[in-house]
């Protein structure tokens, strides 16, 4: 499953810099990744190879490390999350399905990319079969919550209510 950020750092690269197919295959192959097609092995990449996988593009495209999160992080959110949404809805069942796989991707990338100002962790407790309790460390987050909940919630045709708890969580009835 974690291919899935090869795949959006692999893309990144050719959509932003003139030799990022270059520099993709220079590091993939320094690193043991597939360079063309990815290996089966690169399904179970650990967040601390991502990790250094961004380290040592920061270093060949000579910008700080903290630059290339940020570079990455914005094609990650306007330009590759939002297809992947669509293989999420497919996947899930219902908004709670959703948000728990969104969670769980959002989550991930907080885990190699940390200490950023785009996207921040986000737990979701299922509280009894129709609610769900969010839990975040940054208001940003409610505001993507929401954003997520305004998308996908015709696609599922379900309704929902947010009640805020406090400054760092909400309750999200579905009826």
């Amino acid at each position: 499953m974690r291919v899935i950020y090869l795949t959006a750092i692999k893309e990144w690269l050719k959509s932003k810099y003139n030799a990022g197919l270059e520099i993709w295959k220079e590091v993939a192959q320094e690193m043991g990744l597939g360079v063309d097609n990815f290996n089966n092995q690169d399904n179970f990449i650990s967040f601390q190879r991502l990790k250094t996988l961004m380290d040592m593009l920061a270093k060949k495209i000579n910008k700080s490390e903290f630059d290339i999160s940020t570079d990455f992080l914005q094609y990650w959110l306007t330009d590759f999350a939002p297809r992947l949404f669509q293989s999420l809805t497919k996947s899930a069942g219902s908004i709670k399905d959703f948000l728990f796989n969104y969670a769980k991707l959002n989550n991930d990338i907080c885990q190699f990319i940390p200490n950023n100002s785009y996207i921040f962790k986000i737990d979701f407790r299922e509280i009894d079969k129709k609610t769900l309790k969010a839990i975040y460390l940054n208001e940003k987050s409610l505001v993507d919550i929401i954003g997520v909940l305004r998308t996908i919630s015709s696609y599922y045709k379900e309704h929902y209510k947010i009640k805020k708890i406090n400054q760092f969580s909400i309750e999200i009835s579905f009826s």
